[in-house]
């Protein structure tokens, strides 16, 4: 790609500044409100409960500790297959 020549850059730079001309700002006090006030209304529904609210404290945590116990199971078995694979590659 050629260079570009003084004169293609004085000709680039002063039609960079007249075609861009300044936006005339608005003093704060001459700016009118044109947006309205918005108001919201909610509406009280009552739905019957959910299961999951229906829980007991003593059956949430049965049910975490099955969680935790197969998160636990399925971190060993990933690192077992990792440790397996590494021997495998390694060789030894």
């Amino acid at each position: 790609m050629p260079k570009k020549t003084k004169k293609q850059k004085l000709l680039a730079e002063l039609r960079r500044h007249s075609a861009i001309p300044p936006a005339p700002v608005a003093p704060p006090n001459e700016l009118k409100q044109t947006t309205q006030p918005v108001t919201f209304r909610l509406q009280e529904v009552s739905t019957p409960m959910k299961r999951a609210q229906m829980i007991s404290d003593s059956e949430e945590l049965t049910i975490i500790k099955k969680d935790l116990m197969k998160t636990i199971v399925l971190a060993m078995v990933a690192i077992t297959i990792e440790l397996g694979v590494h021997s495998l590659l390694r060789g030894t």
